[in-house]
């Protein structure tokens, strides 16, 4: 199993992070960045209209004090963010060996997915159309400094 299996239909899976490296040739030094770990989530069935202000509301937390925030929010939505949130501290702690505690949300979004268009029967023989939206989650996390 690589690093790009799906675990389940509309669930979460590990995008690889990358090393980003630069050797300035003029100065000789080599600049490494952080790496960043996603995690994405993928056809949730949720609209972007409903998972903004949530994913609004997070970004910018650590990871510890996002989960707890979401577990009391009334919101579906919020379990389905928790669950990525989740995810993405799951695999920083496999790829980096970072605690959760030190980690934080850099970024957070929610992109518009496939829609399934629906037809309901109207009057005189018309017809109204149905859009059900769905939506994609990242969440990319970074080692805190301390």
């Amino acid at each position: 199993e690589g690093p790009n299996v799906r675990q389940s239909f509309g669930g979460c899976y590990k995008i690889p992070y990358k090393i980003f490296t630069h050797f300035d040739h003029v100065t000789k030094t080599l600049s490494v960045k952080k790496i960043l770990i996603r995690a994405k989530s993928s056809n949730t069935g949720i609209s972007v209209k409903k998972l903004k202000p949530i994913a609004n509301l997070v970004r910018g937390m650590k990871v510890d004090e996002a989960l707890i925030a979401l577990q009391f929010m009334q919101s579906p939505a919020a379990a389905r963010v928790a669950k990525t949130v989740k995810s993405a501290a799951s695999n920083a702690e496999n790829e980096l060996m970072a605690r959760s505690e030190d980690l934080k949300i850099i970024e957070i979004f929610a992109n518009e997915g496939p829609r399934l268009k629906r037809f309901r029967a109207r009057a005189k023989g018309r017809v109204g159309r149905i859009n059900r939206r769905s939506s994609h989650i990242t969440v990319v996390v970074e080692e805190e400094e301390l």
